[in-house]
């Protein structure tokens, strides 16, 4: 077999191609969707490969430094992996939020004994969890939050070019906020049912005061569960909602994050 094409072969072009390669990779291994362990591994090679075949020509006539040595090309790389993964790390947070109210959920209501294996986080989570996650990814797509992350991804490269990583000090600071949202988006998003649950085992307390032969540990778990269920249905509207407002804002800071990498830091 001939090898000419290797000589034909413009070096500057294949260096660029395997950073916007590898800055592709990162939003594949992670983002929901796009990472889902549920989709096959060379399905996610595939869309990776195709989108750094589109983004690259894009792309070409950005000035980059032809690395020197096997070290500053994995400079390059994992400055690029850090960008794609920031976006998916992000956005896995956010449904860790949503989990973390399922948990909290189930811990009130008493259901928790209930798990379930998610093949997504390859571990067992209380069934309010997987029920929420679902949901939420079922308004993650259907509200096009597939199409924001992979435009946030192209928007990248209008900002920080391949290999114009200049610093990486703004990134945990942004996970360290996102970490923090995530709390506050389990809590008001359990609020309402752990309201329910909780006035539901106040009544049911009082009741046992004043009919001690009730039984009333098995009418409470029944009642905590029957409560909890009807009032997630209830308020799984305004989850929706906190949902989408919550991935707006964290794509916005993901995405101030990604620029401020190609940003000049100052003296310090």
């Amino acid at each position: 077999m001939s090898l000419a094409w290797l000589e034909e072969l413009d070096l500057n072009q294949f260096f660029l191609f395997s950073l916007v390669l590898t800055r592709t990779s990162g939003l594949m291994l992670l983002a929901p969707i796009y990472g889902s362990v549920q989709v096959p591994v060379r399905i996610r090679a595939f869309l990776a490969v195709a989108l750094a075949l589109l983004i690259t020509p894009i792309q070409i006539n950005t000035p980059i430094e032809f690395p020197e040595n096997v070290i500053d090309y994995a400079i390059y790389a994992g400055s690029e992996l850090v960008v794609g993964l920031t976006l998916g790390v992000g956005l896995l947070i956010l449904f860790g939020g949503i989990q973390l109210a399922g948990q909290l959920i189930s811990m009130v209501s008493g259901i928790s004994l209930a798990n379930v294996f998610n093949p997504s986080f390859g571990g067992t989570m209380p069934v309010m969890s997987q029920f929420l996650y679902l949901v939420m990814l079922a308004v993650f797509t259907t509200i096009g939050g597939h199409r924001l992350v992979m435009e946030g991804l192209l928007d990248t490269f209008a900002s920080v070019p391949p290999g114009g990583v200049t610093q990486l000090a703004g990134i945990p600071e942004t996970i360290n906020v996102l970490v923090a949202e995530s709390y506050v988006l389990a809590l008001r998003a359990a609020a309402p049912i752990l309201t329910a649950v909780l006035m539901a085992i106040l009544i049911t307390g009082l009741i046992s005061r004043t009919m001690p032969q009730l039984n009333i540990l098995a009418v409470g778990f029944g009642l905590n569960s029957m409560i909890s269920m009807s009032t997630i249905f209830a308020s799984l509207g305004g989850i929706s909602w906190l949902f989408q407002a919550k991935l707006e804002m964290y794509l916005e800071h993901l995405i101030e994050a990604i620029h401020n990498l190609g940003s000049i830091p100052g003296p310090i």
